[in-house]
């Protein structure tokens, strides 16, 4: 599966996860690194299940 994801500014700082083919939000962290941790367990999460 690939899923391209692009990090935005959050409205009262730090970033959120967005799901370019979809538009979704679906992860925030305080800065891109956590954001982007984040995504990742969210996406583990939901490949597991299904």
């Amino acid at each position: 599966m690939n899923l391209q994801i692009l990090p935005e500014p959050g409205d009262e700082g730090g970033y959120t996860i967005c799901a370019a083919s979809s538009g979704l939000r679906i992860s925030e962290g305080d800065n891109k690194e956590g954001a982007f941790n984040n995504i990742r367990e969210a996406i583990v999460a939901l490949s597991r299940a299904c």
